[in-house]
């Protein structure tokens, strides 16, 4: 599995504690994740308002195509301002979208980032999203030099739960979720005692 990465650079200006000089694409053995782009506007649109996808997630919208560019610019924004990484996820040689994923409301001062992750429903049940979830995490660690990743699902989301324990993640039943309380919280941390 490669993993194509740019350094980091520290910048104390703006409050900004890390950037990159680029967007860090990363290729798997079936996948690429890259940067969204203003053409993916429609992808991403169909993505986060289908029904099965947003089966255990509390979401309104989007409810355009015009939302999904929306986010795009949002998820762009964010990213200069060191607090998102938001990768489309691609089939090895193709530009379709088959899913996103998102290392989020990071925070260097607390070395924590919130996983994130979708999938069309005909590329799930194939390893897809665990292959990406498995070089996200990684990346996380070492080139965000985190201490702490947490991801919030449903507490009905088998299939989630499933990859994120596999992935050495683990409940944490501390911790609750503010705006959904049907979501548990797991954690993964490089040190066992990081809290």
């Amino acid at each position: 599995m490669e993993v194509i990465l740019p350094p980091l650079y520290l910048n104390v200006l703006k409050n900004r504690l890390f950037n990159f000089n680029e967007f860090p694409i990363i290729h798997t053995e079936r996948l690429w994740l890259r940067e969204l782009i203003s053409e993916d506007a429609k992808a991403v649109f169909e993505l986060r308002s289908n029904p099965e996808v947003k089966k255990y997630i509390q979401r309104n919208g989007p409810h355009s195509i015009e939302e999904g560019k929306n986010f795009i610019d949002r998820v762009r924004c964010d990213f200069e301002l060191s607090k998102c990484v938001q990768w489309a996820i691609c089939l090895e040689g193709s530009e379709v979208i088959i899913g996103s994923i998102c290392l989020w409301n990071i925070s260097l001062e607390a070395s924590t980032a919130e996983l994130g992750y979708e999938l069309f429903p005909k590329f799930q049940r194939n390893g897809f999203m665990s292959e990406a979830a498995a070089v996200v995490t990684q990346f996380g660690f070492s080139s965000l030099g985190l201490k702490r990743q947490e991801a919030y699902t449903h507490f009905k989301n088998k299939s989630s739960i499933r990859m994120l324990t596999n992935l050495g993640f683990v409940l944490d039943p501390s911790r609750k979720d503010q705006d959904n309380p049907n979501n548990a919280v797991y954690t993964k941390s490089t040190t066992p005692d990081y809290c």
